[in-house]
């Protein structure tokens, strides 16, 4: 595989690598210069494509099953690891992101973490592989309304060779930018983010806060949605409301066009479509009385999208962002623990070679005209010495307590982007 070299001057500020390094935007050298546009930042299609369903053959849809439920579990984990810590009580993750960094480091376990990975993510290697070779490829191209972009890179520091089967694996499967720097660096970790924010049209700035400490390699991934409503909501509609659990009151947005809708045991499903309506923004508002923790525990439909029906909508206007700094306890209560501990977890990419941290960062905007959202997962490795029912025709749903969303593509169920939002 073709590498390209960054030449950095390097003044060795350390970090601790267990800790997710993460900074600001400065300047990657990415293979591929991105044109104005090219990724759809700049420009807006004019003729819609057709709603047309992702194929998927009986490898893929196996993939997607699992990496499903593993959303579930993964989105569970993320908030009660949020409470535990007392920190916001919202929560905003991608497990496409994370399940696709697991994939990539999947392809460079040796056997025994192998196992843990794929036991986790409930699909083969090859299931897999295959799986986010097609996401990479037919998301984008599924709406030509919506942008939609996944981006992949690895960084390799100066002197460490890593199998040169794995890095063409990476370009093969996951079309992934290679770099060569002293990635323990300012200027290194400059360049990353600089990456992060060009992949994430500056919505994900400041990815590593500081620069990486003892790194031999560094993955990441990134993904970039912006969609419009197929209808979008009128501003001259929105009033002012209490939100509960905020003590003040929230913007509202009032609609009941190009909006999906599912009563469902516990609660209520409702689906705003972007586009063509290959995606949609999901959100289940838990019946008054059930909390989010019951609503998280209960059942394994409030991430997918409503099917039919419809309804009178009032939702929040709202954006945050979230950040993970080491998704390490909640994968390794998922089950993955070699990965993080076996000192030659990583074999298969080089002798002696382990992850020390997986991370992530999210943004979120949702307005009367759509939304954007943004994720970046990182990992760091080091070199050890040694179906929804259908209900009433037209329900009134107001969004005005704690509830559970999702960004999903519609035909299959993926699931892009998970959250829950507690308070405003």
């Amino acid at each position: 595989m073709k590498l390209k070299t960054l030449t950095l001057l390097s003044s060795a500020l350390l970090c601790a690598s267990t800790l997710l390094s993460c900074s600001t935007d400065d300047s990657p050298v990415p293979e591929k210069e991105i044109e104005k546009g090219q990724e759809g930042f700049q420009t807006e299609p004019e003729e819609a494509t057709p709603y047309e369903s992702i194929m998927l053959d009986a490898p893929q849809r196996k993939a997607n099953e699992a990496t499903t439920n593993f959303s579930y579990s993964l989105l569970r984990e993320s908030f009660k690891q949020a409470q535990q810590r007392n920190c916001s009580p919202n929560v905003f993750i991608s497990p496409l992101g994370v399940s696709n960094i697991l994939t990539m480091l999947a392809n460079g376990a040796n056997e025994e973490t192998l196992k843990e990975i794929t036991d986790v993510l409930g699909a083969d290697l090859n299931q897999l592989n295959s799986f986010y070779t097609l996401m990479a490829d037919a998301l984008p191209k599924a709406d030509n309304q919506v942008t939609f972009s996944v981006a992949n890179s690895v960084w390799i520091n100066n002197g460490f060779h890593p199998s040169e089967l794995y890095m063409d694996l990476l370009k093969s499967r996951f079309d992934a930018e290679s770099f060569i720097t002293n990635i323990n660096t300012a200027e290194a970790k400059d360049a990353i983010n600089q990456w992060c924010s060009d992949k994430t049209n500056a919505m994900i700035p400041e990815f590593l806060k500081r620069p990486l400490e003892r790194c031999a390699m560094f993955l990441a991934n990134a993904m970039y949605f912006d969609g419009k409503w197929t209808d979008p909501f009128d501003p001259e509609n929105n009033t002012f409301e209490p939100f509960e659990g905020s003590n003040k009151e929230v913007e509202m947005m009032h609609g009941n066009v190009g909006i999906h809708y599912s009563g469902l045991s516990g609660g209520e499903l409702v689906s705003i479509l972007y586009g063509n309506g290959t995606y949609s923004l999901n959100i289940y508002l838990p019946s008054e009385g059930v909390s989010i923790d019951q609503a998280l525990e209960s059942s394994d439909s409030y991430l997918r999208p409503a099917r039919s029906g419809s309804c009178i909508l009032t939702m929040p206007k709202f954006s945050f962002s979230y950040e993970e700094d080491t998704m390490d306890d909640i994968l390794k209560r998922l089950g993955i623990n070699l990965l993080f501990n076996d000192g030659k977890s990583l074999s298969k990419i080089a002798n002696n070679l382990y992850c020390s941290f997986i991370k992530q960062a999210t943004a979120l905007e949702v307005s009367e005209a759509g939304a954007k959202a943004a994720a970046v997962t990182g990992a760091g490795m080091l070199e050890s010495c040694g179906e929804p029912s259908f209900e009433p025709a037209i329900p009134e749903v107001k969004v005005d307590r704690p509830f559970i969303f999702s960004i999903t593509e519609n035909s299959n169920g993926i699931v892009i982007f998970a959250g829950v939002m507690v308070t405003l």
